[in-house]
């Protein structure tokens, strides 16, 4: 039986391990991290920690995943609901974990810069085998499911790991810029600014438009902040605009997404000849209005959602939305059409109570919760392990206060 000493240091290392496990290519293994966090976290009593907390802060996503449970009472699909709960168990077992008393403001930080890391050698190493797979070939295309992408782009630069997508790994390296930019830049580490260029060059080979959209908003947020003059201000916002403006009409690293945007008109059809990224959008948006408003109050439940948003799809003659059993790619829309009006009112009530609790607005909590709400706009970010554990562990770290941070 290891020593209590032992137990606390293996439990910090297992955190380590999640953070680091979280934004790689090898995130599968996560859910073994998690299960021997919890085993220890049992053996050194920090359970004990619950009845002691002064704030309802750490308990408040585990309300939340109640409604998984709530929802099994009245979905018509049993197995897909215990399926839906299953996945979203992170929101419970995580913030727990992070009931502790063996994290102080340095493990804080730690973890944070671990992610960091993480993120940058994963890329690190995509970036290496295309550019390897190149000079092997002789080749600047791959085939990646159903679709060509050049290999230093989108899925042709994550595809490498399996089920690595490309949107994630965008949100993972903005995460990461804001990372360094608040630990970094503060103890002005030379080597911050190569960092920082990585993120920015890999975010634009990644080619998410909402990636590249949230990236433009929080650089432009954190040089107003560095600005001191109002003038200064205005004229980079100016310059912002300009610049997307730019990089709209001209799309110089040809984003499909904005090419399509812009030969095609924007009405809600998913027809073959008439669709674009938006077009598409807009019937899942629409359809999952529709389905919202049947089910206004408590939704239709997480394991239900899926088919009957493929049926609303066939009732309206969305064949191709409907034979690719497209979601809503929109999270708070998933939320609103499996929990209803409750359900939504609740996780904003999880992520803006903290506020009350003395957050302030530039922590980096409020820079995480920017980035997550963009991206939670056209996609559905926490419905995937991937997704789930990294707001989950997020969440509960930046929240949790440590001792030096008390006093």
């Amino acid at each position: 039986m290891l020593s209590q000493p032992k137990l606390n240091n293996l439990y910090i290392y297992l955190l380590y391990g999640l953070a680091f496990l979280i934004p790689s290519g090898v995130y599968n293994l996560e859910g073994v991290v998690i299960v021997l966090l919890l085993v220890v976290w049992l053996l050194t009593k920090q359970y004990k920690g619950i009845t002691k907390q002064s704030t309802m802060l750490p308990f408040l996503l585990p309300l939340f995943f109640l409604l998984y449970i709530v929802s099994l009472v009245y979905t018509s699909n049993i197995p897909k609901g215990i399926n839906q709960l299953t996945m979203h168990v992170s929101y419970l077992f995580i913030p727990l974990i992070f009931i502790t008393n063996l994290i102080d403001k340095s493990i804080k930080r730690n973890m944070l810069l671990v992610f960091m890391y993480s993120t940058v050698l994963f890329l690190c190493i995509a970036d290496v085998y295309a550019l390897m797979d190149i000079l092997k070939t002789d080749s600047y295309i791959v085939r990646v499911g159903q679709g060509d992408y050049y290999k230093f782009l989108s899925f042709g630069l994550t595809r490498i790991f399996s089920d690595w997508h490309p949107t994630l790994v965008s949100l993972f390296l903005i995460m990461s810029l804001a990372i360094i930019v608040k630990h970094f830049l503060e103890t002005k580490k030379k080597y911050a600014l190569f960092i920082i260029l990585f993120i920015i060059l890999n975010v634009f080979l990644i080619k998410s438009l909402i990636g590249i959209l949230c990236l433009v908003l929080v650089i432009s947020l954190f040089l107003v902040m560095l600005i001191k003059k109002n003038s200064y201000k205005f004229f980079l916002v100016v310059f912002v605009v300009s610049l997307a403006s730019v990089f709209y009409f001209f799309n110089p690293f040809k984003i499909d997404k904005i090419q399509q945007l812009k030969k095609t008109k924007i009405e809600i059809t998913d027809n073959e000849d008439r669709r674009n990224v938006l077009s598409i959008r807009l019937v899942k948006w629409s359809s999952a209005l529709s389905l919202f408003k049947e089910n206004p109050i408590i939704g239709v439940a997480p394991g239900d959602l899926k088919q009957e948003l493929v049926d609303e799809y066939t009732e309206n003659s969305y064949e191709y939305a409907a034979a690719n059993r497209f979601g809503p790619h929109n999270q708070f829309l998933q939320f609103l059409v499996a929990f209803g009006v409750i359900g939504l009112f609740l996780f904003f009530a999880v992520i803006f109570l903290p506020y009350c609790k003395h957050i302030e607005i530039n922590s980096l909590y409020s820079w995480f919760l920017l980035i997550v709400l963009l991206f939670f706009l056209t996609e559905d970010v926490l419905e995937g392990q991937q997704g789930i554990v990294f707001f989950s562990f997020f969440y509960s770290l930046l929240l949790i206060k440590t001792k030096s941070d008390e006093k």
